[in-house]
């Protein structure tokens, strides 16, 4: 019998490898992707593998299956990593992770996206994806940054092929292929696409999601289901944003009605984090807000607790708590990429890329008496101009996504630039800015030119005179956090930090 149960053992799938720097990482886990796992037993290379039939497991390429390897546990005698350091279970994020993203286009047959891993610099394979829109091929340099392929509306949507081979990568790529069906398909909403989730997560109240589906979501819809935008429909697949009520007095029955009519797995709101400054220079298709790399100072808010904050480099961060939900996070090193995240709830990625990069070419206003760029605060100056204003984009593309007055543009201009009649009321571009105007509200200051001068016209039209006259008092930053709340502002704080920010050598930060 005591031999029977040494077989047993033997025969135990492989549980643990080390990463590039000696952390242990654990089968089926996000980090069991990664690359360059080993053995810590023997320090052989190894890749991770699953199945319908068989649980997570990690495999030596060489074949090997050595007791001593299957057998190792950290947790029970087993050694530390080779850096000195202890595993990590909670923050197991990988940055390079592959995804599918829906864009929010015109054509839906166009709007389905691989987003690929980064890879580390001087990987040898490269990359074929092939379907039935053609092949491309990756290698080299394309594979060191985060990319984006686009894919067609299939089962599975694309083939990938490695050479030389690297059964590792093309397994968790696969998979991320398997994820997307002919139907029932929910992509978490950021900026203007969205993420895939997972087939067997829970939807989440509150939370939008495009739904992408061979077959429309029958009528009539529950109360507790809001249907955003008009349904797309384009060569067979239908298309919905959906927003999920979150109501406390309702919440109970909101949760067995949208279940029974989805058949879907229904949760109430997790813990949520936003980055709320600085204002991000753009988002990456995947919503991933980008800054440039000379920003190492971030404002969060969050509804969970302080935030944790996972680094590409694996440095630590000082978070400072200024309160009302909000935490300052101060970065020591220079950065490519960081997670911030909040235990059991939501997590945001963020890029930091080369000043040159993180802000492209916006949309210019162009009026009778200046020029600006829309995301800028001195956009508002220019629409409030009467006469011609001349709207100016970097990309055709981008007509598609403007809203004049809250209508879509039609039809839509044919160039790179449009003139209009101004005073402008309403113009936006998504995350190329906007400007909404109140030519109604006049604000005269007897302080010749104090600090929020450039923004005060802004805050009396969004937020009432009230709120405005509140920005006299300012003068630091915690201040501002307690203003916003104060006010039912806190969509303004970004704008109120960003001109404290400048002011520094007048005493105000």
């Amino acid at each position: 019998m005591a031999g029977q149960s040494a077989i047993l053992l033997s025969r135990r799938p492989m549980e643990w490898a080390t990463n590039t720097i000696g952390d242990h990482v654990r089968a089926g886990t996000p980090e069991a992707y990664g690359y360059a796992l080993r053995c810590p037993v023997c320090k052989a290379a190894v890749y991770h593998r699953s199945g319908a039939y068989n649980r997570p497991h990690f495999a030596h390429y060489s074949g090997n299956s050595n007791r001593e390897c299957e057998l190792y546990d950290p947790r029970v005698g087993g050694q530390v990593g080779a850096s000195g350091s202890q595993p990590r279970h909670l923050a197991s994020f990988d940055f390079g992770a592959p995804a599918l993203i829906w864009v929010d286009g015109e054509l839906a047959s166009l709007s389905l996206w691989l987003r690929l891993p980064k890879f580390p610099s001087g990987y040898a394979s490269r990359l074929t994806i092939t379907s039935s829109s053609g092949t491309r091929t990756l290698g080299g340099e394309e594979l060191t940054r985060t990319a984006l392929v686009a894919i067609p509306l299939r089962e599975p949507p694309a083939k990938i092929k490695t050479n030389p081979p690297d059964l590792a990568t093309e397994m968790r790529i696969r998979d991320v292929f398997s994820q997307f069906r002919l139907s029932g398909n929910y992509f978490r909403t950021v900026t203007s696409g969205g993420v895939l989730e997972n087939p067997n997560a829970a939807l989440e109240l509150g939370e939008e999601y495009f739904y992408v589906s061979q077959h429309p979501l029958p009528e009539p819809s529950p109360p507790a289901l809001k249907i955003v935008e008009p349904s797309k429909e384009s060569r067979g697949w239908w298309v919905y944003r959906l927003f999920l009520r979150n109501s406390p007095h309702t919440r109970n029955d909101d949760i067995a009605d949208l279940r029974s009519y989805l058949g879907k797995s229904i949760v109430p709101p997790k813990p949520r984090v936003e980055i709320i400054w600085p204002p991000a220079s753009r988002f990456d298709a995947d919503g991933t807000a980008v800054f440039a790399e000379t920003v190492k100072q971030l404002v969060a808010r969050s509804d969970g607790g302080p935030p944790n904050v996972e680094t590409g480099s694996g440095a630590k961060v000082a978070i400072a708590d200024l309160g009302e939900g909000c935490y300052q996070i101060t970065l020591n090193t220079s950065e490519e990429d960081a997670i911030v995240w909040v235990s059991s709830g939501t997590r945001r990625r963020v890029r930091f890329v080369e000043a040159s990069l993180a802000t492209p070419g916006g949309v210019i206003l162009t009026g009778a008496d200046g020029r600006a760029d829309l995301a800028s605060i001195s956009a508002a100056d220019v629409a409030r101009q009467a006469g011609a204003v001349e709207v100016s984009v970097p990309s055709e593309r981008l007509w598609r996504s403007a809203r004049l007055n809250g209508n879509r543009l039609s039809p839509l201009p044919n160039g790179k630039s449009l003139t209009l009649e101004g005073p402008l009321q309403d113009l936006r571009f998504g995350a190329f800015g906007s400007v909404l105007c109140a030519h109604q509200v006049t604000v005269n200051r007897v302080n010749e030119n104090p600090w929020y001068a450039k923004i005060d016209r802004i805050v009396a039209a969004t937020a009432g005179l009230t709120a405005s006259e509140g920005l006299k008092s300012i003068r630091r930053k915690h201040q501002a956090v307690r203003w916003a709340v104060e006010n039912d502002a806190m969509r303004l704080l970004p704008l109120v930090l960003s001109a404290l920010s400048s002011e520094v050598s007048r005493g105000v930060s």
